[in-house]
């Protein structure tokens, strides 16, 4: 019996095992925490090529993102863990403040709400940018802030994947694996229409785009 490498059926299960992998390997390479940054960026050329069906190995295309964008998805990272530390510490003080309920404590609470929203928006963008396209650091910051200002409405489902993300770790622990990996899948495939990427050939790594 020849089995029809085109069958839909077939098509999908190796699309679902490629997500596992490709999400196996990313939580795995976070492990080091420095890592994160290249392994996001790595994670997001191999998900959007998943979506473009042009990927022939998810093993080989996650590690040779995650070496071609290492340095710069460092760097990245770097900064970027430092404005989260900045995040979080206003999160925990205006919802940690003893005081009563009032307009100015709304107000607070409802600015560390945005610029959560804004710093992990930008984060995503920051490091799915670098993924497909060849920028520099200046100009991959710049981009992201454009998508999420620009692509509002597609910004706010990304955050409500991440949300689903962060909920399910909170509630679920290990057992959290399958909503993490069908939600970066997801979002892989709102980043290639975000990202101005065609959606039947592989994800241009070679060419330099400045949005901002």
């Amino acid at each position: 019996m020849r089995i029809n490498p085109n069958n839909s059926i077939l098509h999908a299960l190796t699309c679902i095992f490629d997500v596992i992998v490709v999400t196996l390997l990313f939580l795995i390479c976070c492990l080091p925490v420095f890592t994160v940054g290249a392994s996001a960026a790595a994670m997001y050329a191999t998900m959007i090529a998943i979506v473009n069906d042009s990927c022939t190995s998810v093993v080989r295309s996650f590690f040779g993102a995650f070496r071609d964008n290492f340095k710069q998805a460092t760097w990245l990272w770097l900064l970027d863990a430092v404005i989260g530390l900045v995040v979080v510490g206003d999160i925990m003080v205006c919802w940690g403040l003893d005081m009563e309920a009032g307009s100015a404590l709304s107000v607070m609470q409802g600015l560390t709400v945005f610029c959560t929203g804004l710093y992990a928006a930008v984060s995503i963008y920051v490091f799915s940018g670098i993924a497909v396209y060849h920028v520099t650091w200046k100009q991959a910051i710049s981009n992201a802030l454009y998508w999420t200002m620009k692509k509002l409405p597609a910004t706010l489902l990304i955050l409500l994947l991440c949300a689903a993300i962060a909920a399910a770790v909170a509630v679920l622990w290990f057992f959290a694996f399958p909503v993490i990996a069908l939600s970066l899948y997801l979002q892989a495939r709102l980043l290639r229409k975000i990202l101005d990427l065609p959606q039947d050939e592989p994800a241009p790594v070679d060419e330099e785009i400045d949005y901002g």
